[in-house]
C-alpha cells in the first residue's frame, strides 16, 4: 500500500517535474524565437538607416563641395536608394516643422511631435513614427538627422516587417507579432490582415500563471508570451505559444503514468490475493520477480526501448508493452504474428530486415538493425532492432530489444544538413571566406574564392596565418583587433596581399566561431579597390581643376579658412590673362588648353614655391602668398609667369595680365571676401593704374553701385521703363526725310534722361544688351506700323545692333519674326552695325549679313573710321551705307584732316556703290559743305533732334510737300 503511495507521489512529482520543465523549455524557446526576430530586425533597420545615413552624408558633402548641383546630386542620390530598397515608400529631405525640402516629395508635418517623442538617446541617431495607412498600405515613417534643422523622412512598407514574424515558427496556434513604442502592431504571424495597425495590449487578457502564461482576447487560447525590448531601436517582437500544444505529450505521458499506476494497483491486488492464498515460501520469490518486472518496466519506459523474442517452433512474435506503444499499438497486444510485424515495416526496408533475420535463424549472426516503421496512423518511426540467436536444447529462439530512434536521426540529420549547407555556401560564395585561429591566428579553412583572390592553394593557406597576407607593420593593428569582433566596419579598410606581392583594399565582415573546441573567427572579405579609388578620384576632381589639376577655387577657400588664424597674414593675388579666349578661337580649342596648360604648370610652380595655387575656369589663375617675407618675391615671379609669351608650335603667344591683391585679414575675415576683393582689383587694373593693383575700399563701393545699376537696369527692361525716340536722317539733295534712327532713352525719377554712354556699356557687358535689343527691335516694328497708319509708310526705321548681339543671337531670324509678327514691308527696318560686330567671326557676320539682304532689310556700317577699318571688309561685305562718325563731322569746316578724311569716306563709298550719312550735323555751315561734297544723307541736331513717335509725326505733318524738313 505504501509503495502504491510512493509511486504515486513520484509519478506526481515527475509529471509535475516535467511540466514545469516543459513549460520553461517553452518559455525559452520563446524568448530565443523573439530574440531571433530581433536580430532580424536589426538587420533590416539597420540597413534602412545605413541608406539614409548614406543620402544624409551625400546631401552634406554635395552641398560643401558643389553647391551648384547638389540639388541635382541629392535627388540622384535618392532615386539610387529607392531603387535599391524596394520597401521604401518614398524618400525625401524635410525641415524641423516636417516641410519637404524638395519638389514633388511629401513631407510630414507631424515630425516635430514623433521625432521627440521617438527620442532614443545617443543609441542611434533614427527616430521611428507613427504607423499610418496611406493609399491601402501600412506604413512606417522613419527620419534620420541631416543636421540641426533638417531630417532625410523616409517611408517604410510594414509588410517589410512581415516575413519576420513568418519566419518565427511558434507552432500551429502560436502567434509572433512586433510593435512599435506606441503599442501599434506592426506584423503578425496570424490574422496579419485585420490585427495590423491595432493595439497590442487589447490581444492578451492579464497574466493568469506563471512562465507568461495569458489567455488571448482574440482566440481564447492560452499561450506562453514572451517579447524582447530592443535596445537599439523602439520596436518589440513578440511570440507567443500554445500551452495546449506544448503539453499534448506531456498529457500522453500523464496517460500513461496513470495507466501504469492503475495496473499497478491491478497488479498489486492480484498479487496481493495470491500472497495471501499461496504459501509463505513463494511469498519472498513473487515478491523478487515483482520487483524485477517492475524495474525493468520502468527502465523501458524510461529509455524506451522494448523486448521481444520468437520462437522458432510458434513462430509467434512476442514483445513487451513498450514495443506495442513504439509501434502504436495497443500496449495490451504483447503477441502477434511475424507477418504481421512485417506489414508494419517501411516496403523500402523490409528485404534488408528479413535478410539480417534469415541470417540469425541460419548463421546465427547477430541482428543490428536501423528500419523505419509506418504505425496505424501514418506516423513513420525510426526503429533500432538489436538481438540474437538463442539456443536451449532442441528450442530456438530469437530475442532483442527494440529502441525508437526517430528524434536522435532526425536530429543526427537535421545536424548533417546544417553541416551541409553551411559548407555548400562556405565553399560557393563569390566572395573570399576563411576561418583562423583566434589564439594562433592560424588558417582553418578557406573558400575556393580566397585561393582565387589571393594564389595561394589550401594547403598553402592552410600552412600560414592571417599576418601572412597583410604587409609588413600591419601587425600591431591586427592584434588589437582580434579581441574586438564588429562584424563590418565601415570606418575600417585592411590593405591585403596576394601571392604575387601585389595589395589590395578590402572590408572585413566578421563573426566569432567555434570549430571542434577552437575559438575561431569566420571572415568575409570584400574588395573594395576599385571602389576606393573611386571615391579618391570623385574627391580630388571635386577639389581641382580638370584642365589644369589645380585647386579650385572652392577648395583654395576651404583650405584657406582651415589653417587661417587673425594673426596669419597672407596675400591673394587674383590674376586674369586676357588673349586666351583669342588664341583658342584663332588657332582651335585644342591649342587653347595646350597653352592654358602651359601657364598652369607655372602657376603649380609659384604654388609649390609661396604657397598655394588656383584656377577659375576661363582666364583666371589665383594665387596665396602664404610666406609674407618673400611676397614682394612671389609677386615678381608672378609677373613672369603671367606675362612671359607662351611659344607653343612655332608661335609665341602673348598674354596681358590683370592682377589684383587684396590681404587676409585686412581686406576680409575670409578666403571668399579676400578674393572677391582681390577680383575687384584686377577689374581696374590695367586700365590706367598699370598691371597691378591693389584693392581699396572704395572699389567695393563703386561694385555696389554698378550692381545696383545693373539691377534697376534689368528693372526697367522688364518693366518696360525705357522709351523709343527716332531723330529722322534726310536727303542733302532734296531736303525729304529718307529714314529714322532709333535711339532708346531711359528716363530718371528726376525727368532727366541717363546718357546711353552709361547705360548701353554696362548692358552689353553683363548680358543684358539682349533683351534690351530685343525690345529695342519690337518698339521699333510698333512704330513702324504707327507711321504707316500715319501716312508715312515708306520711312525706314534703322536699328543699332549690338557686336555682342550680332555674336550671340541670329538677328536675321529674329528681324523676320518681327516682320512677320507686325506685317511690316520690306526695307521697313534697317539695321546698323559697328565694325567690332564681324571682328572676331568674319565668316559667321558675312552669312549673317547676307540673310539680312535676303530679307530686304538694308545694313549700314555705323561709326565708320573710328575703329579698326579695313577696305577688304568694304570690298567683301553685303551693305548699303557708311555712317560717317560725328568725330569727323564736328570740325569739318575748320580742321583740313577731318575734312580729308570725310572727303575719303565719301569718295570711296561712291566708288563701292554705296550711300554716305554724316552724323552730328549741328550748323548750317557744316550742312553746306557735306552738300558741296556730295555727301548723300544727314542726320544730326540741325535737321531734329531725337523725339518721341508723336511728335516725329507731327513734325513730318507739319514740313514741306514730300517731307521736306524746312
Amino acid at each position: 500500500m505504501i509503495l502504491g503511495l510512493l509511486l504515486g507521489t513520484g509519478l506526481a512529482l515527475l509529471l509535475r517535474s516535467d511540466r514545469l520543465t516543459r513549460m520553461e523549455a517553452a518559455e525559452r524557446q520563446a524568448m530565443a524565437l523573439a530574440s531571433g526576430g530581433e536580430r532580424l530586425l536589426i538587420a533590416e533597420i539597420r540597413t534602412l538607416e545605413r541608406a539614409m545615413t548614406g543620402v544624409a552624408f551625400d546631401v552634406l558633402t554635395a552641398e560643401r563641395t558643389t553647391p551648384a548641383e547638389a540639388s541635382t546630386l541629392t535627388a540622384d542620390a535618392i532615386t539610387g536608394v529607392l531603387q535599391r530598397q524596394p520597401e521604401l515608400v518614398s524618400l525625401t529631405i524635410v525641415d524641423a516643422n516636417g516641410q519637404s525640402l524638395m519638389a514633388n516629395h511629401e513631407g510630414d508635418p507631424a515630425l516635430p511631435a514623433w521625432v521627440a517623442a521617438a527620442s532614443s538617446g545617443d543609441r542611434t541617431s533614427l527616430r521611428m513614427g507613427p504607423m499610418a495607412k496611406v493609399g491601402g498600405i501600412w506604413i512606417v515613417p522613419l527620419a534620420v538627422p541631416l543636421d540641426q534643422h533638417r531630417w532625410v523622412l523616409a517611408r517604410v512598407k510594414a509588410t517589410q516587417m512581415q516575413h519576420v514574424v513568418d519566419d518565427l515558427d511558434a507552432g500551429t496556434n502560436g502567434v509572433a507579432a512586433v510593435s512599435d513604442q506606441y503599442g501599434t502592431i506592426l506584423a503578425r504571424s496570424q490574422q496579419s490582415n485585420t490585427l495590423v495597425g491595432t493595439s497590442v495590449f487589447r490581444l492578451f487578457a492579464p497574466y493568469v500563471g506563471h512562465h507568461g502564461e495569458r489567455i488571448s482576447a482574440i482566440d481564447g487560447t492560452r499561450r506562453i508570451t514572451a517579447d524582447s525590448l530592443l535596445g537599439t531601436y523602439p520596436v518589440r517582437v513578440g511570440v507567443g505559444m500554445a500551452v495546449s500544444e506544448l503539453l499534448r505529450p506531456w498529457y500522453v505521458l500523464v496517460g500513461i503514468s496513470a495507466a501504469i499506476y492503475a495496473l499497478y494497483w491491478l497488479a498489486f491486488a492480484y498479487l496481493y490475493q495470491r500472497i495471501r492464498t499461496a504459501d509463505i515460501s513463494r511469498a519472498t520469490y513473487l515478491k523478487t520477480i515483482t520487483t524485477s518486472a517492475r524495474r525493468l518496466t520502468q527502465a523501458q519506459q524510461a529509455g524506451k526501448t522494448g523486448t521481444w523474442s520468437v520462437e522458432r517452433a510458434s513462430r509467434r512474435l512476442e514483445w513487451s508493452a513498450t514495443v506495442a506503444q513504439i509501434f502504436g499499438l495497443d500496449p495490451g497486444l504483447v503477441s502477434t504474428t511475424v507477418d504481421f510485424f512485417y506489414s508494419m515495416v517501411h516496403r523500402d526496408d523490409i528485404r534488408e530486415v528479413g535478410r539480417s533475420v534469415r541470417n540469425a535463424w541460419v548463421h546465427g549472426t547477430p541482428i543490428d538493425l536501423q528500419y523505419r516503421l509506418v504505425r496505424p496512423d501514418g506516423d513513420v518511426r525510426v526503429i533500432a532492432t538489436k538481438g540474437a540467436l538463442i539456443t536451449d536444447r532442441d528450442e530456438a529462439t530469437l530475442a532483442g530489444t527494440i529502441v525508437d530512434v526517430t528524434e536522435r536521426v532526425q536530429s543526427e540529420a537535421n545536424l548533417a544538413d546544417a553541416e551541409r549547407r553551411f559548407r555548400l555556401m562556405f565553399d560557393k560564395n563569390p566572395l573570399p571566406f576563411w576561418v583562423f585561429d583566434i589564439q594562433t591566428l592560424a588558417f582553418m579553412e578557406v573558400n575556393e574564392a580566397a585561393q582565387r583572390a589571393y594564389g595561394y592553394t589550401r594547403d598553402e593557406f592552410l600552412a600560414m596565418t592571417i599576418l601572412d597576407i597583410r604587409p609588413e607593420g600591419y601587425e600591431a593593428r591586427v592584434m588589437d583587433s582580434i579581441g574586438d569582433n564588429e562584424g563590418f566596419d565601415e570606418t575600417s579598410v585592411w590593405i591585403h596581399r596576394r601571392r604575387d606581392g601585389s595589395t589590395f583594399e578590402v572590408r572585413v565582415h566578421a563573426a566569432d566561431i567555434e570549430i571542434g573546441g577552437r575559438h575561431g573567427r569566420l571572415v568575409l572579405a570584400e574588395d573594395v579597390s576599385e571602389r576606393m579609388a573611386t571615391q579618391r578620384n570623385l574627391a580630388y576632381r571635386a577639389t581641382h581643376d580638370p584642365t589644369t589639376d589645380l585647386l579650385n577655387i572652392e577648395a583654395l577657400v576651404e583650405e584657406l579658412d582651415g589653417r587661417a588664424t587673425p594673426e596669419g597674414w597672407y596675400d591673394i593675388a587674383y590674376v586674369q590673362l586676357h588673349g586666351l579666349d583669342v588664341i583658342a578661337d584663332t588657332f582651335g580649342l585644342a591649342v587653347g588648353r595646350e597653352v592654358i596648360k602651359v601657364v598652369a604648370a607655372r602657376f603649380a610652380k609659384l604654388g609649390a614655391a609661396f604657397g598655394l595655387a588656383a584656377h577659375r575656369p576661363g582666364e583666371t589663375f589665383v594665387l596665396a602668398m602664404l610666406d609674407f617675407p618673400r611676397n614682394d618675391e612671389a609677386l615678381a615671379a608672378l609677373m613672369a609667369a603671367a606675362t612671359d609669351p607662351v611659344p607653343w608650335h612655332s608661335a609665341i603667344h602673348s598674354l596681358d595680365a590683370r592682377i589684383g591683391l587684396a590681404s587676409f585679414p585686412a581686406e576680409g575675415a575670409t578666403a571668399e571676401k579676400v578674393i572677391g576683393h582681390a577680383a575687384l582689383a584686377a577689374q581696374r587694373a590695367g586700365v590706367a593704374e598699370g598691371t597691378v593693383r591693389r584693392f581699396e575700399p572704395t572699389m567695393a563701393n563703386s561694385s555696389r553701385q554698378r550692381l545696383q545699376l545693373t539691377a534697376r537696369m534689368r528693372a526697367a527692361i522688364e518693366d518696360e521703363q525705357l522709351l523709343l525716340h527716332f531723330q529722322p536722317v534726310i536727303s542733302v539733295a532734296t531736303g525729304h526725310v529718307v529714314m529714322l534712327e532709333a535711339l532708346v532713352r531711359w528716363p530718371q525719377g528726376d525727368g532727366l534722361f541717363m546718357p546711353p554712354s552709361e547705360f548701353v556699356p554696362l548692358c552689353e557687358e553683363t548680358g543684358l544688351i539682349l533683351p534690351l535689343g530685343a525690345w529695342v527691335l519690337r518698339q521699333a516694328a510698333a512704330a513702324h506700323r504707327h507711321l504707316t497708319t500715319a501716312g508715312w509708310g515708306r520711312l525706314g526705321i534703322a536699328v543699332n545692333v549690338s557686336a555682342i548681339e550680332f555674336a550671340r543671337v541670329d538677328v536675321a531670324l529674329e528681324i523676320d519674326r518681327v516682320i512677320k509678327s507686325y506685317g511690316l514691308r520690306r526695307g521697313a527696318l534697317h539695321v546698323e552695325l559697328t565694325e567690332s560686330s564681324f571682328m572676331h567671326q568674319p565668316e559667321r557676320a558675312l552669312r549673317a549679313m547676307q540673310a539680312l539682304q535676303a530679307l530686304g532689310v538694308p545694313v549700314a556700317l555705323d561709326d565708320f573710321g573710328t575703329g579698326f577699318s579695313s577696305l577688304a571688309y568694304l570690298r567683301s561685305l553685303p551693305i548699303n551705307t557708311l555712317k560717317i562718325d560725328r568725330v569727323f563731322v564736328t570740325d569739318v569746316t575748320t580742321n583740313a584732316r577731318s575734312a580729308s578724311i570725310c572727303l575719303a569716306l565719301i569718295a570711296l563709298s561712291h566708288s563701292l556703290d554705296l550711300t554716305v550719312v554724316a552724323e552730328g550735323v549741328e550748323t548750317a555751315e557744316q550742312l553746306e559743305w557735306l552738300k558741296t561734297h556730295q555727301c548723300d544723307f544727314v542726320q544730326g541736331y540741325l535737321v531734329s533732334p531725337p523725339l518721341p513717335m508723336d511728335a516725329i509725326v507731327r513734325q513730318l505733318g507739319s514740313s514741306k510737300p514730300g517731307g521736306v524738313i524746312s
